[in-house]
């Protein structure tokens, strides 16, 4: 969308060494200017892409001991499941630092916690396995 005429940096380039693009706030091209607000520094790399898949992941978990629940903070199901690229959250946690989940079986979380990643409280079981358990651990309440 172009600016609009009159704009205080028209003809202006921004003010970062070598970059071509058109100013827009602060004497900035707006990547430059997105960089400053995210980073507090405008020429700050974005390291996300390059970054592994497991380093996002875990980038994305709340900080706890080892038998606490570590709950996800990204993007969550209406369930209240984590998501990441395309799969439960719980589940990616379970295959990165565990084991690959055989196709026959499911992640029972023994926590009853749905945003807990941590894969000690992760259990693969049968798909009957795992209701058997969330229908006793409801009656418990």
């Amino acid at each position: 969308m172009p600016r609009p005429k009159g704009s205080v940096y028209d003809g202006v380039a921004c003010s970062i060494d070598g970059c071509p693009r058109p100013a827009r706030k602060r004497g900035w091209c707006l990547r430059h200017y997105k960089a400053w607000e995210r980073n507090g520094d405008p020429v700050a790399i974005n390291d996300f892409f390059l970054r592994t898949p497991s380093q996002r992941f875990w980038g994305m978990v709340a900080p706890a001991d080892a038998n606490e629940c570590w709950l996800w903070m990204g993007t969550k199901t209406v369930a209240g499941y984590g998501m990441f690229r395309r799969t439960t959250a719980h589940r990616f946690a379970y295959e990165d630092m565990i084991a690959p989940i055989p196709e026959n079986l499911t992640l029972d979380h023994l926590c009853r916690t749905r945003g807990c990643v941590n894969p000690y409280h992760l259990d693969p079981c049968p798909r009957e396995e795992n209701a058997r358990r969330a229908r006793a651990a409801a009656a418990a309440v």
